[in-house]
């Protein structure tokens, strides 16, 4: 008995398979079409602002027929540390640079709609450099580490400057290439910090320094690895007395074994004198 099989030919199921991809693909892009119909615009579709002002958006969906429709509109600003925006569309600008804000949108059909603002912050002029924890007292064979601060109109703080220094007498009073004061010798000297054309001095007296030792003690002199152990030093004058205002600089020396390459740290110990056991 001859056996029929029913179905289609190779060549006519390969031709149904393509004719069914190409069904399937066309309906996505019918899809988009219908939710590209809703749309947002955003006013102004930039800002350019000085550090310290405020804008405002206003953003509006509209449906096919360009009519403005009620949808939930969120704003959000990526790059939160030069500005800000609340949910009514305030912007503000905390530092100078270059910014954006991303506005989002759900309309009642459809997917979400997307917009981005860039937003341009220009710097206010700087009015005053300002220094932070400087000694009053400075003794000669020290290094201080000291630390500027440039402040614009507004009272914003200008964290893209690092004021430079300089000394009008090196031999009394030298600045190191990280910003550092060395007190040379005992004497007067006019130091000058500089920010975005903005210059301010003060006069600086070096004295001589009256320390004589430094008393060192410690909790413990044998420690493990990770034990953290406290470590006080007090600089002493002639009479043994200490001296309060004399700054205290804390270091390690370690001696690992010879034979590694690049061994790594054997101890760390902080500007207060927490001495931590590394290795």
């Amino acid at each position: 008995m001859k056996r029929t099989r029913f179905g289609l030919s190779r060549p006519h199921a390969l031709a149904s398979i393509a004719a069914l991809l190409m069904a399937v693909a066309v309906t996505p892009s019918v899809q988009a079409q219908e939710t590209s119909a809703w749309t947002i615009s955003v006013t102004p579709t930039s800002l350019e602002m000085a550090a310290g002002e405020t804008a405002r958006l206003e953003a509006v969906v509209r449906d096919a027929s360009g009519d403005p429709i009620d949808a939930e509109v969120r704003m959000f600003a990526p790059d939160s540390d030069g500005i800000t925006v609340d949910r009514d569309g305030t912007v503000k600008a905390t530092a100078g640079g270059s910014f954006r804000v991303l506005v989002f949108a759900r309309p009642p059909e459809g997917s979400s709609l997307r917009s981005e603002v860039p937003v341009e912050v220009a710097w206010p002029p700087v009015e005053s450099i300002e220094m932070v924890a400087f000694p009053e007292r400075l003794y000669s064979g020290n290094v201080y580490r000291v630390q500027a601060e440039a402040w614009t109109e507004g009272n914003l703080l200008r964290t893209d400057l690092v004021p430079t220094l300089r000394s009008s007498d090196p031999a009394i009073l030298s600045v190191g290439a990280a910003g550092g004061l060395s007190a040379v010798a005992p004497g007067s000297a006019r130091l000058t910090a500089s920010a975005d054309g903005f210059d301010r001095s003060w006069d600086v007296e070096v004295h001589e320094s009256p320390v004589r030792s430094v008393r060192v003690s410690a909790a413990r002199t044998t420690v493990r690895t990770g034990d953290v152990v406290s470590i006080k030093a007090a600089a002493l004058d002639a009479a043994g007395r200490p001296v309060a205002d004399a700054p205290v600089n804390f270091s390690v020396e370690a001696f690992p074994i010879d034979t590694l390459i690049a061994p790594p740290s054997a101890a760390h110990v902080a500007s207060d004198g927490r001495f931590v056991a590394e290795k």
